[in-house]
């Protein structure tokens, strides 16, 4: 079996690419343990400039694994081993986040619920402009456990997209400021390589300095005590009776068609045109 996941490096950049194009890239614990991996191994490297996360297939990532026999299913834990697992993925994208070197995510297809708080934990994140950028997970599962939205988002983006699920293009969220740039397919990886062209010729020792600034001024305004609020309510969201409906659903009918059913009754009304 392919791991889920693969790290290389190249020029002085490292690459995170996530390989489950068949699960549309949802990551589960073996693909998130590698992340892991990869974030020691970059940070450790006095060779490397920057790390780029990107997918391959016909997207970024999904977000977590919703198979119904997985770990994000409630039915097959405790609310304090639900707690415990939600603090972890959190940790993981607060480290992303502060991470002491740039940080690049590369999307294309979708970047969602799980997938979009790891592409905006990035410095950068450059997009094709038809790309899917939201959090559908809310109409059924609950609070984003990593609450990073208002802070990248603005006061009137994240409360339309967190109260709605709504999703938007590529185009709408550079219009919106929620992301770096956004292009043409075609352009994607000649858009990237810009960026990381910079960074590889910033003195590593300018960078680490400039990243510490930027995460000092973050953390003297509040921002991280405010991305970690979303565990506890978000525990607690998965027991109410519309989670546990929606489980019901996916055993009754299958994933997909609970999904399908979730999704139907919503009007996604921000096109990006």
């Amino acid at each position: 079996m392919n791991a889920p996941a693969s790290y290389e490096t190249s020029d002085s950049i490292a690459y995170f690419r996530i390989d489950r194009p068949e699960r549309s890239n949802a990551l589960n614990g073996e693909a998130l343990e590698l992340l892991d991996q990869a974030l020691d191994d970059a940070a450790a490297d006095p060779d490397i400039h920057a790390l780029v996360f990107e997918g391959r297939g016909k997207g970024f990532s999904s977000g977590y694994d919703l198979a119904p026999t997985g770990a994000i299913n409630i039915k097959h834990q405790t609310m304090l081993q639900d707690w415990a697992r939600l603090q972890r993925n959190n940790d993981r994208w607060e480290r992303i986040f502060s991470f002491p070197k740039p940080t690049v995510a590369k999307v294309h297809g979708f970047a969602l619920a799980g997938g979009l708080e790891l592409a905006l934990s990035c410095d950068f994140v450059i997009s094709t402009d038809d790309a899917r950028f939201g959090h559908p997970p809310l109409r059924a599962l609950g609070v984003p456990p990593f609450m990073l939205f208002p802070q990248t988002m603005g006061h009137r983006d994240s409360r339309e997209m967190l109260l709605t699920g709504n999703s938007v293009s590529g185009r709408e969220a550079r219009g919106r400021g929620w992301i770096t740039r956004a292009v043409p397919a075609e352009d994607l990886d000649a858009a990237v390589e810009e960026v990381l062209a910079s960074l590889r010729a910033m003195p590593l020792d300018n960078l680490l300095l400039i990243k510490r600034s930027l995460l000092r001024a973050d953390m003297i305004v509040g921002h991280r005590a405010v991305r970690g609020i979303g565990v506890e309510f978000d525990a607690i969201a998965h027991r109410t009776d519309a989670a546990g409906a929606f489980w019901d659903r996916v055993d009754e009918a299958g994933l997909t068609r609970a999904l399908r059913d979730r999704d139907e009754p919503f009007v996604e009304w921000s096109t990006g045109d």
